[in-house]
């Protein structure tokens, strides 16, 4: 397991998640598939994707140096997968565990910072979800994992090489974020250390300077949107997709 230092924008949603630990700052990518899945052939999709984009597999933790970023595996993780079709209302019975799985914090210390997976609502109808702490990923961070789920599932099940992964890693992203903290521009705004000089005691003066963060963050969120179709069979046993809504909570 490999420590590395969190970026700045980083540390912000730490901060945020310490001020109100209740809010879940969870972002989410839903898309409708309409045809066959194969359970099997998604859960190695998934699994080898998480594997190749590594960001969403960390952990952070406070020391006196500041808040560190610590790699970690997957161990026996496998995705979700939900069967909604025998509800008197499948599409409601689907949306209720979204809201749920969304709206549920995630321990940043010890945590997988994710939760995906797949609910069948009919024959060939599902819905496939990607939810993740905002810490670890943004709204093009989740549709871009969400296409390539769509790539590698589609090869596996035609047979064809996969193609290889244009993403980069979480050990290029922390670098160039210690170079931004190291430039003489970040070093003149901000002093050393750049932008994160954040300790385990400026939660409480910062809590104390910012009553207003409370109030923000437990104001009522909206409901869970209704994605519309976002997706059609594709030649084979693959699939192609749109963009699909998004949300915090």
């Amino acid at each position: 397991m490999s420590a590395m230092t969190a970026s700045s924008a980083q540390i912000s949603m730490w901060l945020a998640q310490k001020l109100s630990p209740g809010v879940s700052n969870n972002i989410a990518g839903v898309w409708e598939i309409n045809g066959e899945i194969h359970t099997s052939v998604l859960d190695e999709t998934y699994r080898k994707v998480l594997g190749e984009t590594g960001s969403a597999l960390v952990n952070f933790r406070e020391s006196a140096e500041g808040l560190g970023v610590r790699t970690r595996g997957l161990g026996t993780w496998h995705p979700t997968f939900d069967d909604v079709s025998g509800a008197d209302d499948p599409e409601e019975a689907a949306y209720a565990l979204l809201v749920e799985r969304v709206g549920a914090p995630f321990d940043l210390e010890r945590d997988l910072l994710f939760r995906l997976g797949v609910m069948k609502l009919g024959a060939t109808r599902h819905f496939l979800y990607v939810i993740a702490h905002h810490i670890v990923t943004d709204g093009f961070g989740v549709f871009s994992v969400a296409r390539r789920v769509s790539d590698v599932y589609s090869a596996l099940r035609l047979g064809k090489t996969i193609p290889a992964w244009s993403g980069g890693d979480p050990e290029s992203m922390y670098a160039e974020e210690q170079d931004y903290r190291d430039s003489p521009a970040t070093r003149r705004t901000h002093g050393s250390g750049g932008s994160t000089s954040w300790t385990p005691r400026t939660w409480p003066a910062c809590r104390a300077a910012s009553p207003w963060a409370e109030a923000v963050t437990k104001t009522p969120r909206r409901p869970f949107p209704r994605c519309s179709p976002a997706s059609r069979p594709a030649t084979g046993s693959g699939w192609r997709h749109r963009s699909a809504p998004s949300t915090t909570r």
